[in-house]
């Protein structure tokens, strides 16, 4: 399309959520729209299954704040790694999961798409 153009930033920005960097993408949508960009990695979109730049919910188009306060799935502090190096750990196991394309459940516990979603 020549009227869009989407610039690519290799590891250009860190993850709001895992910390990580990430190759990050921006784009302006139309003449008149502001600029969009991705703000969180998509191992991580995919393992809490939400979109990468507006972070609402793929199956029910809900905030996710929404999503986790009717299905009762809220934030668990406890589950989640608080250290630095915990944190790490996850993550990576997050993102090696999502190039395996695994979907057991066994390192993410959300929606796992094919390894090539995350060249695009």
């Amino acid at each position: 399309n020549p009227y869009l153009r989407m610039l690519k930033m290799p590891f250009g920005r860190e993850c709001k959520i895992s910390g990580r960097p990430y190759t990050a993408f921006r784009w302006k949508p139309g003449t008149e729209a502001r600029y969009k960009e991705t703000i969180i990695a998509p191992e991580v979109a995919v393992a809490k299954g939400v979109c990468q730049t507006c972070l609402m919910d793929m199956t029910f188009n809900v905030p996710v704040a929404v999503r986790d306060t009717v299905l009762g799935v809220g934030p668990d502090a406890s589950a989640r790694p608080q250290s630095e190096t915990n944190k790490e750990f996850y993550w990576d196991q997050q993102r090696k999961a999502f190039l395996e394309g695994r979907q057991d459940g066994a390192a993410a516990p959300g929606l796992l798409a094919n390894a090539s979603d995350l060249d695009k």
